[in-house]
């Protein structure tokens, strides 16, 4: 992949990393909201919160979540060439030490997409585990 090709790709990771941040930015205080609600002892009176945990585990963290997954996944080949490059260099006996700033910043953003993936993966493994707390005794209405 050529330098004005990588600039390119650079261009878009970080556009749709802005996105997904922005997105995130007015999605999260829902969904840290679902998780830090009470779970009321009552289980008739519980049908409010998991109304609320089924809403923004469908409606927020699992549309955000794919995403991140599938942002993440795109820019994987990419990153990946550009980590082959030094193992083909060291393997050829060749010497080059040049540093490309395009190049570690694809890696840092893809590094980025990758941590938001898995935290958003883990909120909505914690999503589906307070829905199904909330669930254990409340009756279908």
């Amino acid at each position: 992949m050529d330098l004005s090709q990588l600039g390119n790709v650079l261009s878009a990771a970080s556009l749709l990393l802005a996105a997904l941040s922005f997105i995130f930015g007015l999605w999260y205080p829902d969904i840290k909201k679902t998780l830090e609600d009470r779970i009321p002892d009552v289980p008739s009176e519980r049908l409010p919160e998991l109304n609320a945990a089924k809403q923004v585990f469908f409606v927020r963290a699992l549309p955000l979540t794919l995403i991140a997954w599938l942002l993440a996944v795109v820019y994987l080949p990419p990153a990946f060439r550009i980590l082959n490059d030094p193992i083909k260099i060291a393997k050829s006996g060749i010497s080059t030490s040049s540093y490309d700033p395009v190049r570690a910043s694809l890696l840092i953003i893809d590094g980025i997409l990758i941590c938001m993936a898995v935290f958003l993966t883990y909120n909505c493994y914690k999503i589906i585990r307070r829905y199904l707390n909330l669930k254990k005794g409340t009756k279908k209405l």
